[in-house]
């Protein structure tokens, strides 16, 4: 790294040091941001770091009260639509197996979810005939991911998933933008 000064120049500088009795280095850090600099919004790990909460909502994520059915591949919509399962996007689960290198998360939320997304009809699924609260879907009849979804797979895939593309162009082409309205 080259320095922006020249040969022989000089610089001078003030530093404040900053003394505060028996207190943790943290709140030393707090009084400086809010009593000298005037910071008002001073995070603070009340509970946790945030690497412990995104490590909770992970675990919270993959545990039963997450209320995912493995057999449908879905998200349970029950207090909603009885009976239901519902997914919106594998795009949170698949991001976290690849940033955590959680190959759980992939092979249990991600890979389901995605699966679910290409080839229901519509977010909302249920098995149950007689199920018409908010009209689910029985139909295999895919993808209901939106093209943006399809788009983000196919460039994480490193545009090796040419069918990625092609179902996101149909999409396009078959059912241009009404606001959704049919997910």
């Amino acid at each position: 790294m080259a320095s922006e000064m020249g040969v022989g120049e000089s610089f001078a500088f003030k530093s404040l040091l900053f003394l505060s009795k028996g207190k943790e280095l943290s709140a030393g850090f707090e009084i400086i941001a809010r009593d000298i600099m005037g910071f008002r919004d001073y995070r603070s790990n009340a509970i946790g770091s945030l690497n412990e909460t995104i490590e909770n909502i992970i675990e919270y994520g993959m545990s039963d009260y997450s209320w995912f059915v493995d057999s449908l591949k879905g998200c349970a919509y029950s207090t909603d639509v009885p009976g239901a399962v519902k997914n919106v996007t594998s795009l949170h689960p698949f991001e976290v197996a690849l940033i955590y290198d959680r190959e759980d998360v992939y092979q249990k939320r991600a890979y389901p979810i995605i699966e679910y997304l290409l080839s229901r009809e519509k977010f909302l699924f249920s098995l149950d005939p007689e199920q018409k609260i908010q009209q689910p879907s029985r139909k295999l009849n895919g993808p209901a991911a939106p093209v943006s979804e399809l788009a983000d797979h196919y460039q994480l895939s490193g545009r090796q998933a040419p069918g990625l593309r092609q179902m996101a162009k149909r999409l396009i082409l078959i059912k241009p933008l009404r606001g959704w309205a049919y997910m």
